[in-house]
């Protein structure tokens, strides 16, 4: 009986063992997955001329995604999570306050070029950098379509209850 059980036990581990393997590999399949998805999601904004930056911050101040042209961008575009948060909600009570609607994105205009923060839902932000080159007007189209898509994949609802666009 005592020779079953430890035969037992040993069968048992390995196919512990197997199994936290199985589900680490299906961990690193879907994130792949994932970031695949993202960034054919976000092509309709990393393909437009002038495009620096993309990335993705959670509510928390996390970076959870992040696409730059070229090493110099990513090492100019100094942006953290945090900073967009704080942009975010101080840009949301000025929405509101000028009779605007709420909030659906907050354009920084600077000699170099023009940041964009745009909510996706109550739980994340996307921020774009783009240089003068850049069509403005071409580039809000796109964020709001990819806001969209975005807010599909990652769930949630239009930040505040206020929808991007028509």
């Amino acid at each position: 009986m005592v020779v079953f059980a430890f035969y037992h036990s040993i069968i048992f581990e390995e196919a512990f063992f197997k199994f936290k393997e199985f589900h680490f590999i299906v961990i690193e399949v879907s994130k792949l997955e994932f970031r695949s998805d993202m960034e054919s999601t976000l092509v309709g904004l990393t393909s437009l001329l002038g495009v620096n930056a993309v990335l993705i911050s959670d509510t928390a101040g996390n970076r959870t995604y992040s696409w730059y042209r070229t090493d110099l961008d990513k090492r100019d575009v100094k942006v953290t999570g945090e900073e967009l948060l704080r942009m975010l909600q101080l840009s949301k009570g000025f929405g509101v306050n000028s009779n605007i609607g709420g909030l659906a994105n907050v354009i920084v205009r600077g000699p170099k070029g023009v940041a964009i923060l745009a909510p996706l839902g109550d739980s994340f932000i996307l921020y774009v950098s783009a240089d003068r080159r850049a069509n403005l007007a071409l580039l809000l189209v796109r964020i709001r379509r990819v806001s969209e898509q975005l807010l599909k994949m990652l769930g949630g609802r239009p930040f505040g209850g206020v929808e991007v666009g028509p």
